[in-house]
């Protein structure tokens, strides 16, 4: 018993120090990606969708989502570790696509300004350049692998659907970014259980 709490403490640790790292870590990608010339991809559907604001409800749902995650998952410690180092993982397949496939901002963009992510940009200025994938769609994604009940499983996927489609009309993100984002989010769930087997042996 002792040892499997030992393992546990040792897999928060490390889990937090890779966090935290990545945190600190961001503004200096950022900017590196803020630099970098984009291309357009093939866009089907922003033509043909009017650009409209609803910043606000998709914050609602997103972080109203997550609190319901936190509230459903905090009796699972293990599940809870296992959704931030899904997250982490997820953000650096993230990284690795905005590095490898940097896009110019869809026309008729307007802009969303997150609290939260705008804390790792590097200017108080909106950032406009991380596109491919989109991280709010991946993450609402990620929120329902996790989420420890079915019945919220499908409110969850049907939150994510919206915040997909929300990013779309805001013209924040191309069709691929969103497209491109659950595929994503199912590969980042699935590593985590292997890196959960190796953190906390």
């Amino acid at each position: 018993m002792s040892a499997g709490r030992n393992a546990s403490a040792t897999a928060w640790v490390v889990t937090l120090i890779v966090a935290f790292g990545l945190m600190a870590f961001l503004p200096t990608f950022f900017t590196f990606i803020d630099g970098r010339e984009g291309t357009m991809p093939f866009e089907p559907l922003l033509t043909h969708l009017p650009a409209k604001d609803v910043t606000i409800p998709l914050f609602l749902v997103l972080y109203s989502t997550l609190l319901v995650l936190v509230v459903l998952a905090i009796r699972s410690p293990l599940l809870v570790l296992r959704t931030i180092q899904a997250a982490l993982i997820l953000l650096l397949f993230r990284m690795a696509m905005m590095a490898m496939f940097p896009l110019v901002a869809p026309p008729g963009l307007i802009t969303l300004q997150d609290p939260l992510t705008q804390l790792f940009y590097p200017t108080s200025e909106p950032f406009e350049k991380d596109l491919f994938f989109s991280g709010h769609t991946a993450n609402m994604f990620l929120f329902a692998l996790a989420v420890p009940s079915r019945n919220w499983r499908l409110v969850f996927l049907a939150a994510a659907a919206f915040v997909a489609a929300a990013v779309l009309v805001q013209h924040v993100h191309w069709t691929v970014d969103v497209v491109a984002a659950p595929f994503f989010a199912v590969l980042a769930w699935w590593f985590s259980k292997w890196t959960m087997v190796l953190s906390t042996r």
